[in-house]
């Protein structure tokens, strides 16, 4: 099939990570690809190289209008496309417009935040052929409401960055593609003294009524992966001897809410050995490094700037931390427990979806900085606690979040509105 993606502008962020990952993706099983950006440019564009994606670009040269398309519509009808895939806000503003002009296309507008939606966000919502959203959350709150919530199939994001799946068990020791093998239940069982299956926080399956419910990928559902390696934890040995590192990974925005973050770890007991990396950039960043200064941090905290391959930090990390005010599905986690970093996060939006509380990491009731804290000086202080839950959190993430599911799910979604 002829598959066009539509995105604003391939910067580094979640969600054109998760563009051109698809992209390449859909190209390598044989269908016919274009990814259509507003500007061009932007840290991913090296990514598709050789990738057999057509790459263009509507603006001539970067204006720095994310929302700028001029000739939308007639580069969009040029490809003739079967499948419109919207990807990020700008796009999905377009959604309902692309609908109109292309009848003959099934447009796919894409849900992947856990902000308010503007106007022409909705409308796309509601003219578009189908809907995918990143997480019940973003279902139920923000397409239930355009009267799209059956028209709407949910597929969580899937684990990207390769090299935090090098670790892999025994070649003897490997399940069989599609099985979940007992030995896989059995080792996350003993790591954390629970069953998955008796103490599942999954969010309630899709109706089996639903138009989507063929489609929809829960959490619980997702086996181990041909696509890539075993969802085998290591010993916890390895991870308890890793430093006290906390680690962020995120765009400095207002939603990610790092100087709270900030002010949470400068209340942390005198005695507890700690450092705070941030990995990311943004508008924020500035103001947050002078907070820390302000804080007397210097010495603590560490802002990395966007890394195209933050694997490292991962590894190099002990604790994955997330203080947003607004999130859908946030890969951050998800990376990081593929990495084995147990949890702590504030409770928003999608983020319950991610991680498997007092199992993998701790939710924490939005702006509870006590509660936080707290978690953090448990888990600081106390190693084989904290290697247990990161032995856990990367069997979990590495079963429940498979790129192959994703890209598999979304190329039989495109054939059922194809048929």
């Amino acid at each position: 099939m002829k598959i066009l993606l539509v995105q604003d502008r391939l910067r580094g962020g979640g969600t054109e990570r998760q563009s051109a990952f698809l992209a390449r993706a859909f190209a390598a099983r044989g269908h016919a690809v274009t990814l259509l950006t507003f500007r061009p440019g932007g840290m991913l564009t090296s990514e598709l190289g050789g990738s057999g994606v057509a790459l263009r670009s509507l603006q001539p040269f970067d204006t720095g209008l994310d929302w700028f398309a001029p000739r939308l519509v007639r580069t969009a009808r040029a490809a003739s496309p079967d499948i419109v895939l919207c990807m990020g806000r700008m796009a999905n503003c377009r959604a309902a417009q692309l609908q109109r002009s292309l009848p003959g296309a099934a447009v796919v507008a894409t849900v992947r935040t856990g902000k308010p939606l503007p106007w022409l966000y909705r409308r796309g919502l509601r003219a578009a052929r189908h809907v995918i959203a990143n997480s019940e959350f973003a279902r139920r709150i923000l397409v239930a409401p355009e009267n799209a919530a059956d028209r709407c199939t949910v597929i969580p994001n899937a684990l990207l960055h390769s090299a935090l799946l090098e670790a892999r068990p025994p070649a003897g020791n490997r399940p069989q593609s599609g099985v979940r093998s007992q030995q896989f239940t059995d080792s996350l069982a003993t790591a954390t003294g629970h069953s998955p299956q008796s103490n599942d926080n999954s969010p309630p399956a899709t109706s089996p009524d639903s138009p989507a419910s063929a489609f929809s990928i829960q959490p619980s559902s997702v086996q181990p992966s041909a696509f890539g390696p075993s969802a085998f934890p290591v010993p916890p040995s390895a991870f308890s001897l890793r430093p006290p590192v906390l680690l962020c990974v995120a765009q400095f925005r207002p939603e990610k809410n790092q100087r709270e973050l900030l002010d949470i770890v400068a209340a942390l007991p005198a005695q507890i050995d700690w450092r705070l990396s941030f990995v990311g950039d943004g508008p924020t960043r500035p103001a947050c490094e002078r907070h820390a200064a302000a804080l007397g941090l210097g010495a603590r905290v560490t802002f990395l700037g966007w890394q195209a391959d933050p694997a490292p930090h991962y590894r190099s990390a002990a604790i994955a931390v997330l203080t947003s005010r607004r999130e859908s599905l946030p890969n951050f986690l998800v990376e990081a427990q593929c990495a084995g970093l147990p949890v702590v996060s504030y409770e928003v939006g999608g983020a319950a979806e991610c991680f498997h509380d007092g199992i993998t990491g701790h939710l924490i009731p939005f702006g509870d900085r006590a509660r936080f804290a707290a978690a953090l000086t448990e888990l600081l202080g106390q190693p084989e606690r904290r290697a247990s839950m990161a032995t856990a959190a990367q069997a979990w993430s590495r079963e429940r979040f498979s790129p192959e599911r994703q890209v598999e799910a979304h190329l039989a979604l495109f054939a059922q509105l194809l048929g």
